[in-house]
């Protein structure tokens, strides 16, 4: 099959109505995350940015017409202006929204905007985008914690008759080592024209392995990640696969200083997450299992308590079973989507709960990761 030639203009209005189908589609599955009614905190950035309910409903219906009129208008720059302004609002508002594909969406957007009359740098800076997310992706997958429960999952698979014993443990032990790497060399694939074809189909099998898995005939889990998951599929083929109606990827889009923000952003700033210093959804890092997670442990469970339809067993920091709640487990059941995992995140959802129910007798606690165990540490 023979691949008709596709200009760059086009490649950027595709990749700019893709962006808003699958945003469209993630927000409406994700729909009360967006509202303030609901029994999940809302975390402003800033304590007086608290603002009325009806306040944010505006902002979801004036999100979803500003995609709208963008997938129409793609073109347009007032529109791309537009819905920027209203997810940076939307965002401060609650900084659980700051999804990480709200993130990139975003920020793709923003490279469009900013090379309103450069439409090849618009197309090399997603491009950039892109890489940077599976190399980020990749290598946050290189990890103890991510090997050790990828090799529980594949020993529940009952294969480990069919292989020596030995090298069973050790391939299973270090297949998380091994994924991460193949996302590693995938990403380095697409910046080379002779490789970034093969590349590109690889990673698009990988996103549609992920698809099925994840879909409602396997594990019927976080289907939040599908429409971003064909999302990237979709742009892989467009800018990677597709005959190229401009030069293969360069770094030429540097010529634009104000690209410079995306490299920054996306190239070097997810280093710092490693040290602590930048934030996990910002840095790639959602499948890592690196990412900190919240535990609220109920002295005196009561019915009454209108969080306790999210009650769940498990083990106390002293080895009792207990009852608690699962702050992610709560906020996949509520909203559909992870809650955005800092520590400063944690200590707001945890003073607007003990303003919230005083008399809930609870003890906050945090599992983080650290020198390659998780660990659990009191929430101050």
């Amino acid at each position: 099959m023979i691949l008709r030639e596709l200009p760059v203009v086009s490649k950027k209005i595709i990749v700019t109505r893709i962006i808003c189908v699958c945003w469209f589609i993630g927000k409406i599955m994700s729909w009360k995350l967006w509202i303030a009614g609901r029994l999940f905190p809302v975390v402003p950035v800033f304590d007086v940015l608290h603002a009325p309910a009806f306040v944010h409903v505006l902002l979801f219906i004036l999100s979803l017409t500003g995609l709208i009129l963008l997938f129409l208008f793609p073109a347009k720059r007032i529109f791309q202006i537009t819905i920027i302004i209203i997810e940076t609002i939307t965002c401060l508002l609650d900084q659980n929204r700051l999804q990480p594909w709200e993130y990139e969406y975003a920020f793709m957007i923003i490279t469009v905007m900013i090379n309103f009359k450069k439409d090849d740098d618009a197309v090399k800076s997603i491009m950039f985008i892109l890489i940077s997310i599976y190399f980020y992706s990749g290598l946050g997958k290189m990890n103890r914690i991510f090997s050790q429960i990828l090799m529980q999952d594949i020993t529940h698979i009952n294969i480990k008759d069919l292989l020596d014993a030995y090298w069973y443990r050790f391939i299973t032990y270090h297949s998380g080592y091994i994924l991460g790497l193949l996302e590693v060399f995938f990403a380095m694939g697409l910046l080379f024209k002779i490789k970034q074809k093969i590349a590109a189909w690889l990673l698009i099998l990988m996103h549609c392995s992920i698809i099925v898995v994840f879909s409602p005939l396997i594990l019927n889990y976080d289907v939040i990640i599908l429409p971003w998951n064909m999302a990237f599929a979709l742009m892989l083929y467009f800018l990677f696969i597709r005959k190229q109606g401009g030069s293969p990827f360069s770094f030429i889009f540097l010529r634009n200083k104000r690209n410079w923000l995306i490299v920054v952003l996306f190239g070097a700033f997810p280093l710092l997450n490693f040290f602590g210093y930048w934030d996990n959804f910002l840095s790639a890092n959602l499948f890592s299992y690196k990412n900190p997670g919240m535990f609220i442990y109920i002295q005196q469970p009561s019915v009454n308590n209108p969080l306790s339809k999210y009650y769940e067993a498990f083990p106390a920091p002293d080895g009792k079973q207990r009852v608690a709640i699962n702050v992610r487990s709560w906020a996949f059941k509520e909203m559909h989507v992870p809650e955005y995992p800092e520590m400063r995140i944690y200590k707001k959802i945890k003073s607007q709960l003990m303003q919230r129910y005083p008399g809930m007798v609870a003890d906050y606690v945090v599992t983080v990761y650290k020198n390659g165990k998780r660990i659990i540490i009191p929430l101050k």
